[in-house]
């Protein structure tokens, strides 16, 4: 008896131990929604996404627009419509842990609410699918919106400074080095090794990422000093609605935190604005910041990748590149 109560006992130790492992696998494998995106303003929060609210006239998220391409290191302007006004709106990342809970500080009857998205430097995967409801007043959940989206490489390194908007038109990226050299779509590679790696819709040639990047690689040399960014409306493309975009600037993968500057960055193009095919010095400035040395020792945390176009953008881009210049 003693001997096989010391086997039972034995055994179901080992099967306890063997749960516990499974369970700890599995909470490891389990990514979390801060592993993709982060909501400028809105809190975290650490439990599962909360499911929909039953009954009859429940609130609803009738639409959610916003990029279907991102970066890493970039953002995503969304804007989040809604069936009656929002006490709180939810924002995760489908088959992770966690989610951002945003609540408005208006008391008004808007229903359409714009957030910044802040994408990780560190995208896991090709895309992923970002998941959206809101709350109403009565703590009455909609059911989840679904907005799909796809990883275009870019450059994150030492210093990345990235633009995000959210209509098919042709914004620009400037940005101007503490020696004055300014990167931008006809000067994409600076002295220092300074590169605008991605330059979308160029000349109205609508390719749908509306992402822009300027990355230093960890070969490239950063400035001390203070740096200008600037966001063009080269061309309004027959687009007659609002942009609202987004610029960010990280320093060895953080965002830069200084008390002259906003970041990130929200902004728009009001509705039926006309672009001014600018070149040098063209553009809105939305952000100057200061790197000192200090700063610069450490860039244990930075990447860099190539941008690739399929064949046909690849073309595209270098014509209209060239059309820009002539």
């Amino acid at each position: 008896m003693n001997k096989r109560f010391r086997f039972l006992s034995a055994l179901a130790l080992a099967s306890v131990m063997v749960l516990g492992l499974v369970s700890c696998n599995k909470d490891e494998d389990e990514s979390s929604v801060k592993d993709y995106l982060s909501v400028d303003g809105a809190a975290f929060v650490s439990s599962s996404f909360p499911a929909a609210s039953a009954g009859d006239n429940m609130p609803a998220v009738t639409s959610v627009t916003g990029n279907s391409s991102v970066i890493e290191g970039g953002s995503n302007p969304i804007a989040v419509y809604a069936s009656v006004p929002a006490a709180k709106i939810l924002i995760g990342v489908e088959g992770t842990k966690g989610y951002y809970e945003y609540s408005d500080a208006r008391k008004s009857t808007d229903v359409v609410y714009t957030l910044a998205l802040v994408l990780s430097t560190s995208l896991p995967g090709e895309e992923f699918v970002i998941i959206v409801a809101i709350v109403d007043d009565f703590g009455n959940i909609s059911e989840i919106y679904l907005l799909p989206v796809s990883i275009v490489e870019a450059g994150t390194g030492q210093l990345q400074v990235s633009l995000s908007w959210d209509q098919p038109n042709d914004l620009d990226l400037h940005l101007v080095e503490p020696s004055g050299e300014e990167i931008y779509y006809s000067n994409d590679y600076s002295v220092n090794g300074g590169v605008l790696d991605l330059d979308s819709n160029p000349s109205c040639y609508i390719d749908g990422v509306q992402n822009e990047n300027i990355t230093y690689s960890d070969e490239s040399t950063v400035e001390t000093g203070t740096y200008t960014v600037r966001v063009d409306l080269y061309s309004a493309c027959s687009v007659t609605a609002q942009t609202n975009f987004i610029v960010t600037a990280r320093l060895n993968g953080d965002l830069i935190a200084q008390q002259s500057i906003t970041n990130p960055y929200n902004g728009n193009f009001p509705a039926n604005s006309v672009g001014d095919e600018g070149g040098s010095g063209s553009g809105v400035q939305v952000m100057q910041f200061t790197v000192g040395g200090a700063e610069l020792k450490s860039t244990a945390r930075s990447t860099f990748k190539t941008i690739r176009f399929p064949e046909a953008r690849e073309s595209a881009s270098i014509s209209t590149k060239a059309s820009r210049e002539n």
